[in-house]
């Protein structure tokens, strides 16, 4: 089994391929001294230098800044919201996949939090316009490192269902990063079906995305190989799931026939006259003059 590593976003969003995706970020000098210019103005001009940062001995060559996306953006904020609506905007300007380092740089840096702020993940996903692949980074930040991925998945189990609800792309993308992470976690390959299985049970994957995904294997995130095996392993799964399919359509149409059925009844008695009617055409009499046409009243005085 050939493993990948850690994900490339920019591989995944399929565009781009700069290294310097997420490197500009908010660090950059002239874009910050824009935006500080812009606080000011905004202001009235009172905005008041930092202390100077310094030994006890007075020796203050020795200083740093953190210049880090998360560092920058919170500098920002505390300037006001002028700075931070130019961000936001700015933000918007960049491309997908820089917009997913930034939003995987702002789920690391919640991840400590005694209580993972799902709410706030999810507003910086919407934020940020990525919330389809999101999803990505969030099975790669949440499940990738679990001791134990269903706790796991249990845990963020309400996060995942406001990214898939409703949305067939991000239940696509989900599904992308899953085949990853069997990737990068072997022992995952024959838990495949559990793990497939768990997150329909918990409204997380719909069926019909599911179904889909299994009946033809792609390259797209994992090998071909792989994507088969993944497959193989969830057949069982995916047998039980179109056999449950069926039976829902059955209960279907008996909710209709509970509803009207003497129009049931009528119309399937129809179905089965004409049925029988093709499988059994009337047979014509061979001593039978095809041109022959019944005799009347009127034919047989002109005679």
């Amino acid at each position: 089994m050939q493993s990948h590593g850690a994900p490339d976003w920019r591989l995944w969003v399929g565009d781009g391929g700069d290294d310097t995706a997420g490197g500009t970020g908010y660090a950059a000098v002239g874009q910050i001294g824009a935006q500080v210019d812009s606080a000011k103005a905004r202001l009235g001009g009172n905005i008041d230098a930092p202390d100077a940062v310094g030994d006890d001995d007075g020796n203050d060559d020795d200083w740093s800044v953190d210049v880090s996306e998360e560092a920058v953006r919170q500098r920002t904020m505390d300037l006001g919201t002028g700075v931070t609506s130019l961000t936001q905007t700015d933000d918007l300007e960049r491309t997908v996949e820089e917009r997913l380092v930034i939003f995987q740089n702002y789920v690391k840096a919640r991840l400590g939090e005694a209580k993972f702020p799902a709410k706030d993940v999810i507003g910086e996903a919407d934020r940020l316009e990525c919330k389809d692949k999101g999803v990505m980074v969030v099975v790669e930040l949440l499940l990738s490192k679990a001791d134990d991925v269903f706790v796991a998945i249990k845990k963020y189990q309400g996060l995942f269902q406001r990214f898939t609800l409703e949305n067939e792309k991000c239940q696509k993308y989900m599904i992308g990063a899953l085949e990853v992470l069997i990737d990068q976690n072997p022992d995952l390959l024959g838990k495949a079906a559990r793990l497939f299985k768990d997150l329909y049970d918990k409204d997380i994957l719909d069926e019909e995305i599911i179904l889909a995904w299994g009946a033809k294997a792609s390259k797209k995130y994992v090998t071909k190989e792989l994507a088969t095996q993944i497959r193989d392993k969830c057949k069982p799964f995916l047998e039980w799931l179109a056999e449950a399919e069926e039976e829902e359509s059955d209960e279907d149409e008996s909710m209709v026939f509970a509803a009207n059925p003497e129009a049931v009844i009528a119309a399937e008695a129809a179905k089965k006259a004409e049925e029988e009617a093709a499988a059994n055409p009337p047979k014509e009499d061979e001593n039978e003059d095809p041109e022959s046409e019944d005799l009347d009243d009127d034919d047989i005085e002109n005679m």
